[in-house]
């Protein structure tokens, strides 16, 4: 009996294998389809570590047949985004894959995020533009996105989350992508969560006005209030000849800072300084300004803000 069940059993087998065969010799369409009903029902990730006491590193990894902004437009746009970051200054594009080969089109095409920092150095969303990655067999990775921070932080949980990832609904469904074809991922990975030893501090660029539009060839001065808080009174305790102020907030383009005023109406008095236009190094494309310095008893501080540098 048991020899002739497994003699059933090789039977099924080798039927199952020409069945496949089979539908592997109709084309890509068929393979494509064949396979993605196989597939584990897993989405791309995102995960980093801290590479350096002001920079942490991330990959991007697509599972099996993983493909990105594959609709017509608003469709072909694809997003990562990591919040609940503190101190983040800025955000580089990834470095590497290994898609083969080196310097072709899958090479080149999955380099194309482009970083932007916001909410004060707490957020940071990478954008690409036109489709990705195409239908793999095998996790394919983009290497070497990178955040970094103006001093030293503190390694910690952040959160990671995607927009406009699918299997490519161009072969398997129609447009705009289905939820049964979705695979945008949550989650959480490693990431700056506080700075070393430094206070942060709120700080509003151009107080009353957003965005914070800077023209590079002004002969004035850009007004940026410390705000203070409960625990925080920004006119008593920043030594206001310590502060700097621009694109790397190493800049000496101290101005002059006026009296104590409630610059966001919340009842507690803020500290405006002036910073020379022309001073603070701004470049095009920049969006975020720093604020260094330090409190009367000589502790750091740190504030960022988002600007928009124009013509």
């Amino acid at each position: 009996m048991n020899t002739y069940i497994a003699k059933l059993n090789l039977r099924a087998m080798a039927f199952r294998r020409r069945i496949q065969n089979r539908v592997l010799l109709r084309g890509g369409v068929a393979l494509a389809l064949f396979v993605l009903a196989a597939a584990p029902a897993e989405a791309a990730s995102f995960a980093g570590t801290q590479t350096g006491p002001t920079e942490w590193t991330y990959t991007l990894t697509y599972d099996p047949l993983d493909n990105y902004a594959v609709c017509p437009a608003p469709g072909n746009v694809a997003t990562i985004t990591l919040s609940g970051l503190v101190g983040v200054v800025a955000a580089t594009p990834p470095t590497s894959t290994d898609f083969d080969p080196p310097g072709g089109y899958l090479d080149t095409i999955n380099l194309a995020w482009i970083p932007q920092v916001s909410g004060g150095g707490t957020v940071v969303t990478w954008t690409h533009l036109g489709p990705g990655t195409g239908n793999f067999s095998v996790p394919k990775h983009v290497y070497g996105f990178k955040v970094l921070t103006a001093t030293p932080a503190v390694n910690g949980a952040v959160n990671v989350a995607s927009d406009g990832f699918s299997f490519d609904v161009s072969v398997i469904g129609p447009c705009p992508v289905q939820p049964k074809d979705d695979r945008d991922f949550t989650g959480t990975t490693d990431g700056p969560v506080g700075l070393v030893g430094i206070r942060v501090v709120p700080i509003d660029v151009k107080p009353g006005s957003f965005p914070n539009s800077i023209n590079m060839l002004s002969q004035g001065t850009i007004p940026v209030a410390i705000l203070s808080t409960a625990s925080f009174q920004a006119p008593t305790e920043v030594d206001r000849s310590s502060l700097t102020f621009g694109r790397t907030g190493n800049e000496q383009s101290l101005a002059f800072c006026t009296g104590a005023e409630d610059v966001n109406n919340d009842g507690l008095l803020d500290l405006v300084c002036h910073f020379f236009t022309r001073s603070t190094g701004f470049q095009p494309g920049d969006s975020q300004g720093i604020l260094k310095g330090q409190t009367v008893i000589a502790t750091p501080i740190l504030g960022t803000d988002s600007v928009r540098i124009v013509k």
